[in-house]
């Protein structure tokens, strides 16, 4: 499995959805755009590419120093997409669900996805930093419970949907912006 994921104190629980995992070949924010090109090519159509972290419906961010602010960088945008159609893509960022559409990738993605309490407000979404956190870790152990059991794709939104046992207005946002593409 191929997995871009940028390192970013905000997304590190997003880890546990590639951990222990064999023959996985990661990407961060160090990966030349060559690199991670390469990669996806030469990648045989039957695997899984899993794309993590923060972005927008172009595509998914980066940047050289985590103690920075601001992303720097598109580290998988359009000039990725035509790499991606072969293959089955997990998309968890921000708009990771209408960059897909756009670009006419299938898999399972996310839409806009609150894992930080700037967003939380952003959206207006009632919560805490602490309910952000616990309910992101959850999410995550329950992604990677579904996909370890080797459930349908497309069956995935909903049984997350189901998993959801604390019914906020955080969780009630985050698990109804899952979507099977």
């Amino acid at each position: 499995m191929i997995v871009i994921h940028p390192t970013d104190c905000t997304t590190t629980e997003l880890k546990g959805l590639y951990a222990g995992q064999n023959d996985v070949v990661l990407l961060n924010e160090q990966s030349s755009d060559k690199e991670i090109c390469h990669a996806l090519h030469h990648s045989p159509a039957s695997e899984t590419i899993m794309i993590l972290g923060h972005g927008y419906d172009g595509g998914l961010f980066s940047r050289f120093d985590d103690k920075l602010p601001m992303f720097d960088r598109i580290i998988v945008g359009h000039k990725h997409a035509y790499y991606l159609r072969y293959h089955r893509v997990i998309g968890i960022w921000c708009f990771a669900y209408d960059y897909a559409v756009k670009e006419n990738i299938h898999g399972l993605f996310s839409g806009m996805f609150i894992s930080e309490i700037e967003e939380a407000e952003e959206w207006n979404v009632e919560t805490t930093a602490d309910e952000i956190k616990r309910e992101f870790v959850k999410f995550v152990e329950r992604l990677r419970l579904l996909l370890d059991e080797e459930t349908p794709w497309h069956e995935i939104p909903e049984r997350l949907r189901q998993m959801d046992d604390v019914k906020s207005p955080l969780t009630l946002f985050n698990y109804s912006s899952i979507y099977y593409y």
